[in-house]
């Protein structure tokens, strides 16, 4: 190996005791072809203490030997990480690919049910008080209440005009729809006030911070593993669903979608609650794509085209519409089971009576 790639990479794969016959540049992440196997060196650009907190991570994967997590490799000397000359950190794990051979959807229902698998097996229940809840809440509620106040003044403003430009024409469009997507979801978050104000308690779990399909990958025999636990931390378990349908949402309208079912996948492996179900709503139901890209278009601190922003606005609406569309299948599904407990209530009394 003697590409100036090979001279770069060689000194640190030392340290793991590998010697690479060649290595493929792919970016960020370096394919190690080695009689030791195929590895994968990963450059990663985590602070110094995002790195320690990253080593505490792998510590505890390793500790609870979740086979769902990819292994990352320590060096002789004990370390998950190497350093090059000018200080960059890189860390060493097997090569893993996505499954060609596998459909989509197939790969969608593995990360779901990897996913609540990880959740099931790491959740703690935390105590919040009253005062905490009504903290949160109220700052959410201001800000929500803030921004709807902008975006009134906003539209009086485009409609006092007597020509509007094609963005503003947009907005006023969406804006009835924007607005009813805000509302519903400040009563979604006063409904979880009122069910968590008593209770006191939340459950917290290990995420994965940043759950995708490019993040779960298969080695050679097919089995599936989770990569990329930079951003792992304890949180609420609605964070990582918070996190993967806010960008999967984020594509042209879609109709007939499995992502309800992917959820229902997720369910059943760790069961939301009421109360963790109607915060994952309420947040995901508030229209922020659609704020900032209005936010963004007055500001134009870029200085963007006026096409670009338009094209923006679209897309941003379009993801408020496909979270409608995957919300209105979970209100569906929770008034037929609440149905279905009732008739069941309903003909026991009468047996019993």
């Amino acid at each position: 190996m003697t590409t100036n790639l090979g001279y770069k990479i060689q000194p640190l794969l030392h340290e793991y005791g590998v010697e690479a016959d060649y290595v493929e540049n792919l970016g960020e992440i370096k394919k190690i072809y080695s009689k030791q196997g195929t590895l994968a060196m990963k450059r990663t650009r985590l602070s110094p203490s995002e790195l320690q907190q990253y080593e505490q991570t792998l510590k505890f994967l390793h500790y609870k030997g979740f086979g769902m997590a990819a292994p990352v490799y320590k060096t002789k000397a004990g370390s998950y990480f190497v350093f090059d000359r000018e200080g960059s950190a890189y860390y060493v794990m097997p090569w893993l690919a996505a499954n060609r051979e596998e459909e989509r959807n197939d790969h969608a229902f593995n990360v779901f049910r990897q996913l609540g698998e990880l959740h099931a097996k790491t959740v703690q229940e935390e105590k919040i008080s009253e005062e905490e809840m009504t903290k949160l809440v109220d700052t959410e509620k201001e800000k929500w209440k803030r921004r709807k106040i902008e975006l009134e003044k906003y539209i009086e403003k485009c409609e006092d005009q007597a020509y509007m430009s094609p963005f503003e024409l947009y907005f006023c469009t969406y804006y009835q729809e924007m607005t009813r997507a805000s509302d519903y979801a400040l009563r979604k978050l006063d409904e979880w006030y009122d069910l968590s104000k008593e209770k006191k308690t939340y459950r917290n779990v290990f995420t994965h911070g940043k759950p995708s399909f490019q993040h779960y990958l298969y080695n050679i025999e097919g089995n599936g593993y989770f990569i990329n636990f930079e951003h792992a931390k304890r949180h609420p378990p609605i964070y990582d669903l918070l996190y993967f349908y806010y960008r999967s949402c984020k594509t042209y309208p879609f109709q007939n979608d499995d992502r309800f079912q992917w959820f229902q996948t997720y369910r059943k492996q760790f069961p939301l609650t009421e109360e963790e179900l109607t915060l994952f709503m309420a947040q995901l139901a508030y229209p922020e794509g659609l704020y900032k890209v209005v936010r963004d278009y007055r500001k134009n601190k870029k200085g963007k085209t006026e096409r670009v922003h338009v094209q923006l606005l679209q897309r941003a609406y379009w993801q408020m519409k496909n979270i409608e569309s995957f919300l209105t299948n979970i209100m569906m599904y929770e008034e037929q089971i609440k149905q279905q407990k009732l008739q069941q209530q309903q003909q026991e009394s009468q047996m019993n009576s």
